[in-house]
């Protein structure tokens, strides 16, 4: 990667969505390559400000050759924790007009002044302090994620800041947690291999050590150990706890038995305080979060990253705009004191649990519009600036495809199938709209050529982090929806009896089976990156069975018809309407107001939130007169309280009103969350020519996708057939 100074562009995005900005003017040069730079702290602090100063200057060292020396005053950085300082360290500071009282009485908050040319950071306790010593490290362009993801820290020519520069920064959630899932799979069995002496199940302390630097980068402050009496082996073991101590994390006991957690109970006691939370939110699984019984609005909030409870999902793969639509209407109605994002592996999360993160440490740092440019600034700060907008291009897609289905969950259609780990049939039909199925395997192929064209142009030093971040998850998504699918259509073509005579069968079937090898390459690949750092970082019973089993075929394929049916060229499958009009509900010709279009949500990757009252009007053509059925793709998202609403009218007839119920059944509910949209239709007799049609919101919470006049009364289709 070429030497540069961009950090000023990504500083600039990350502190006016993760802080305050007051003010911001003319550069001055703070350090400048292979210089030491002095810092001064008072005595008294808490073992965590050592921690990020540790942490501090060895990302000093990478990106600028540079040294951090103590200095007892007239330091070029002054740093102070306000709740450690003396009376006397505390009237001196506060004559100097600095914003000490904006940030006083804040939990885990920070400002960081220029004045006189002394760079001044001051937190309100020890990991507010450290939260804005590693605002340097973020100036300085290395990414929270630079160990996980292996991404080189680019060598910088010197660190430059804003003459008068002042950053406020504060928590919007109390408690900002992550809770560590499936105990079989995933980054406990890659634990083993690091911290070697520990127990099946449970994580040693060199891994928790990562997680904790990785999680104090983050601003997350609250950890719940890996499940199955994965807190028991934390608490027992001394190092684990005592890093907990250095790190400043509050740890809790497993959510699945009490929401309870424990963390310093006075600022220089290293007792421990039990304190409860109740659960008062949690998502589906999927991402839509809903209230848990009657409890009271300002709990504990649970979500899920990976999926709920089976350890199945090889990637996360939650749409990144459903993560800041559900979060900030979860903040809106008032649920501040907690929320826990539950994971199996922060390395194959690592971009949504950046922005759970961000959102839960300021809830206005990305608006639903906004969503790619957040995308973008991290893709940055992980790959360059020449790499970012190719990065950010290929994920955004790449989060629009597994928003169609989530590859591992194709077959899963219903709640028992899934809790049972069996596949079901899926609900691609190879005989719609020119061959659905065809259509969405080409595109995933498509999007996983572009990845590997992007790599061969991008520096050898990136390609570890590209390859894990962007072309592997890429790869396999494509793999594993062609193995799933073509699968589907071998069965479908052909019977035991005939299977070995059927050519189409025969090729879909190899399709799949060579998918199958394919994604053990993959799995040795990913883990063999950065010279086998990583080996058996995607292991596990869960995945062994679904993602990396064996396809269900007719037959059992001859060495003689998987050599004559490999290697087959992909063909594109031509869209065919049928007379059918569809379209993204982002495509309105008027609106009452200008709506929200959300980012990175939806199969269109642009769905339409509406409020009550709100309106969008749209013009299409029929080509014929007769009945059509009128679908509508709604986000579904499920409110406390209240259905959401909607009327449809087209022309001058009467409005049909239609409702996304929030007391639908648990397998209705299933059946939409894992499709990403709840489709809701009606019959409409339509003339030829011109069709005006308008949709008004009846209720807040309406969040459209997609729109389909279809000519096929009892169509069977998954995808709105949309270029």
């Amino acid at each position: 990667m070429k030497t540069t100074h961009f950090f000023l562009k990504i500083l600039s995005f990350f502190i006016l969505s993760l802080s305050f900005p007051l003010t911001v003017s003319a550069e001055d040069v703070l350090i400048k390559a292979h210089h030491s730079i002095t810092y001064q702290v008072h005595d008294k602090h808490a073992a965590v400000v050592d921690a990020a100063l540790n942490m501090l200057s060895s990302d000093l060292r990478a990106s600028l050759g540079s040294s951090l020396t103590l200095q007892k005053s007239k330091a070029k950085i002054e740093i102070y924790q306000l709740d450690m300082l003396s009376d006397r360290e505390f009237t001196q500071l506060q004559k100097r007009g600095l914003p000490i009282q904006q940030i006083i009485a804040k939990d885990d908050a920070y400002f960081i002044s220029y004045k006189n040319k002394r760079l001044i950071i001051c937190g309100s306790n020890g990991r507010g302090t450290a939260y804005g010593i590693l605002e340097l490290s973020r100036m300085a362009g290395v990414s929270a994620w630079t160990w996980w993801q292996d991404a080189p820290i680019v060598p910088q020519t010197q660190l430059t800041i804003d003459e008068n520069l002042e950053i406020v920064g504060w928590a919007s959630v109390k408690y900002r947690g992550i809770s560590l899932e499936q105990t079989n799979c995933g980054l406990n069995i890659w634990s083993q291999s690091v911290d070697g002496h520990v127990k099946r199940g449970t994580i040693g302390g060199n891994t928790y050590e990562k997680l904790m630097q990785l999680m104090l980068r983050l601003h997350l402050n609250l950890l719940w150990p890996s499940q199955e009496n994965g807190d028991v082996s934390f608490f027992n073991n001394k190092a684990c706890k005592k890093l907990s101590e250095q790190y400043d994390i509050f740890v809790g006991v497993s959510p699945k038995r009490a929401f309870v957690w424990y963390g310093a109970e006075k600022k220089r006691s290293k007792t421990f305080k039990k304190q409860a939370g109740v659960l008062t939110w949690q998502d589906d699984g999927f991402g839509y979060m809903a209230p848990v019984g009657s409890a009271t609005q300002d709990g504990l909030a649970l979500l899920h990253l990976n999926d709920k409870s089976s350890g199945n999902l090889l990637f996360p793969y939650l749409s990144p705009g459903l993560i800041v639509e559900e979060l900030q209407r979860l903040y809106a109605v008032g649920t501040h004191d907690t929320w826990v994002a539950a994971l199996n592996n922060p390395k194959t999360a690592s971009y949504l649990l950046q922005l759970y993160a961000d959102l839960a440490w300021n809830n206005e740092c990305v608006q639903p519009s906004k969503t790619v440019e957040h995308l973008q600034a991290w893709t940055t700060l992980l790959f360059g600036e020449e790499n970012a907008q190719t990065a950010t291009e290929l994920l955004k897609e790449y989060y629009r495809m597994t928003s169609i289905c989530r590859p591992e969950l194709l077959g899963w259609w219903d709640n028992a199938t899934y809790d049972n780990q069996g596949l079901g049939e899926t609900e691609f039909d190879a005989s719609t709209y020119g061959n659905e199925l065809e259509r969405y395997l080409h595109e995933y192929a498509q999007l996983e050529r572009k990845a590997m064209q992007a790599k061969s142009q991008m520096q050898s030093s990136v390609h570890n982090a590209f390859d894990a971040v962007v072309r592997l998850p890429i790869s396999f998504a494509s793999t594993i929806a062609e193995k799933r699918l073509q699968a589907q259509e071998a069965m479908h073509l052909s019977r035991p009896q005939s299977f070995h005579h059927d050519e189409e069968a025969l090729e879909s079937a190899v399709r799949s089976w060579n998918a199958y090898n394919k994604l053990k390459t993959l799995r040795h690949e990913y883990e063999s990156l950065a010279g086998n750092k990583w080996g058996n970082i995607l292991s596990g019973e869960p995945l062994t069975k679904t993602v990396f089993a064996e396809p269900q075929l007719p037959d059992a394929l001859t060495e003689d018809e998987i050599a004559t049916y490999s290697n087959l060229e992909d063909e594109p499958c031509e869209l065919r309407l049928e007379g059918s009009i569809a379209f993204n509900a982002k495509r309105f010709d008027t609106a009452t107001e200008a709506p929200m279009i959300c980012a990175m949500l939806g199969h269109s990757g642009a769905a339409v939130a509406l409020q009550k009252d709100d309106v969008l009007n749209y013009t299409c053509y029929t080509s014929r007169r007769g009945d059509f059925a009128v679908r509508l793709a709604f986000i579904p998202i499920r409110t406390a309280d209240e259905d959401v609403q909607v009327s449809v009218r087209i022309g001058y007839s009467q409005p049909v009103i239609l409702t996304i119920s929030t007391r639908e059944s648990a397998q209705q509910h299933f059946t939409s969350a894992a499709r990403g949209q709840r489709v809701i239709s009606f019959q409409k007799y339509l003339s030829y020519g011109k069709q005006s049609i308008e949709i008004k919101a009846l209720t807040d919470n309406v969040i459209i996708d997609q729109i389909l006049i279809d000519s096929d009364l009892n169509r069977r289709f998954y995808r709105f057939p949309i270029k």
